[in-house]
């Protein structure tokens, strides 16, 4: 089983590298994100998701140099988050420092159903994100262990 897929992409106005590790995909998002940047995205993170064979996995959203989303690339985006909740993403958590990116997030979020609230998954330091998605990644895994005969 293949336990490693990445993708990256760039353009003139923002850039991300994508990768699936440990159960774990990582987007690092820097720049402005419109319309092509955004199609991109969504294809990478479609074919990634196909290939995760983990029954279960977490999403870290790096948006540390994120400068935001228009408004017709975040429908464009919108379908990730949900395909990334139909494919076995029960958590997902975000390193972000710059408010409005937050703010269009968590509007995002609210619009296609995802609980809880973004700020109960904002961290200032990767290492307490990661900590923080190991910890309901095993809950989860409990919770199933316990469920199966």
């Amino acid at each position: 089983m293949k336990d490693f897929y990445d993708a990256k992409y760039c353009d003139i106005h923002g850039n991300y590298t994508l990768e699936y590790r440990k159960r774990v995909l990582v987007a690092d998002v820097s720049g402005a994100v419109g319309p092509v940047l955004a199609r991109r995205f969504s294809i990478d993170v479609a074919r990634i998701v196909n290939e995760i064979q983990d029954e279960h996995w977490a999403y870290l959203g790096k948006l540390n140099n994120y400068m935001g989303v228009t408004e017709e690339a975040r429908k464009i985006t919108m379908d990730c988050h949900t395909a990334c909740r139909n494919s076995g993403c029960v958590v997902d958590a975000y390193i972000i420092n710059i408010a409005m990116a937050a703010d269009q997030l968590a509007q995002t979020r609210k619009m296609v159903n995802i609980e809880p609230a973004l700020s109960d998954q904002i961290f200032t330091r990767e290492e307490d994100a990661i900590t923080f998605i190991n910890q309901v990644l095993a809950k989860v895994d409990a919770k199933v262990k316990k469920e199966k005969p």
